[in-house]
């Protein structure tokens, strides 16, 4: 058992959830496509706060490189 919450990109990013992936390893997050435009995510359930807070630090960091 565990969580999945997809993200579904915006209009704008249709099409590219592999390409976010692939950002998101390089930063050392693993994300998954759900299909062209959903990003998955699949967290552990026993995430702790300061390893939720990394992992959206990585993956902010990643979309940010990806987006310029």
């Amino acid at each position: 058992m565990g969580l999945l919450i997809g993200c579904v990109l915006a209009d704008k990013y249709q099409d590219r959830a592999s390409e976010i992936t692939a950002a998101a390893l390089k930063h050392g997050l693993m994300v998954l496509v759900a299909g062209s435009d959903v990003v998955r995510f699949a967290p552990s359930l026993l995430l702790n706060d300061e390893d939720m807070a990394e992992g959206l630090k990585r993956l902010e960091a990643a979309l940010t490189e990806w987006i310029a």
